[in-house]
């Protein structure tokens, strides 16, 4: 599940021409991401 997570994540974040990152705020003291 990490490793699909890992390629969606890079490539359609390369693909988003306004992409400027993930913001800190989404991410919880474990790590993980909220969307």
């Amino acid at each position: 599940m990490f490793y699909f997570l890992e390629k969606f994540v890079s490539i359609t974040s390369s693909r988003i021409r306004d992409f400027r990152g993930f913001s800190q705020k989404s991410f919880d003291k474990e790590g993980n991401y909220n969307f």
